[in-house]
């Protein structure tokens, strides 16, 4: 933004009235940011019209609204297996059938493996997401990295009526349509 005419000051200006230094700027994709903090930024940066899907992508954001919807959409044999060694076979369980008290220990490891797939080597370990969360990514994993995206998301938005995808539309979708009507008609 900084590149493209925004005023630094102004973007950069912290709490105590100091603006950020160049040396801490260029460090600030390091920093370990709080929920709060995060969300401090993001609301921030939405005055400049620039929006982030948050805790990860629009995908996951659809996921944690409508999770029912895109599992209701498979077929009997469909969605993410455990893995279970016994008497030296390994067993293939849907986590849909799975006794997950039973396998928490290999639902522990799918989920940690799930994580680490979806947020990749530069997402980080998952520490800023919820338990919740963290099991969503089971299912983002199988949704959105293991089959095609748009499909999914087709199916799944086939079988709403116009009032449940209004309702189930993630909010900052919403604000950036109410921006893009402010820009379009006013000129901001």
């Amino acid at each position: 933004m900084i590149k493209n005419g925004c005023n630094k000051a102004e973007l950069l200006t912290l709490d105590d009235g100091t603006v950020l230094s160049d040396e801490s700027f260029n460090k600030m994709h390091t920093w370990k940011l709080d929920a709060d903090a995060m969300q401090g930024w993001i609301d921030a940066l939405e005055k400049y019209n620039v929006f982030f899907s948050c805790p990860l992508d629009i995908d996951f954001m659809m996921l944690e609204t409508i999770k029912d919807k895109y599992i209701s959409m498979l077929e009997k044999n469909e969605g993410p297996r455990l893995s279970i060694e016994k008497d030296g076979q390994t067993k293939k369980i849907s986590i849909l059938k799975a006794d997950l008290d039973l396998y928490k220990d290999e639902f522990r490891k799918h989920i940690d493996s799930d994580v680490r797939s979806t947020l990749k080597k530069e997402g980080g370990n998952g520490d800023s997401y919820t338990e919740e969360q963290k099991e969503l990514m089971l299912w983002y994993n199988y949704f959105f990295l293991n089959r095609g995206k748009p499909t999914t998301h087709i199916s799944v938005m086939a079988e709403m009526t116009d009032d449940e995808l209004i309702k189930n539309t993630p909010k900052i979708i919403d604000k950036i349509i109410e921006k893009a009507k402010q820009v379009l008609m006013l000129g901001v």
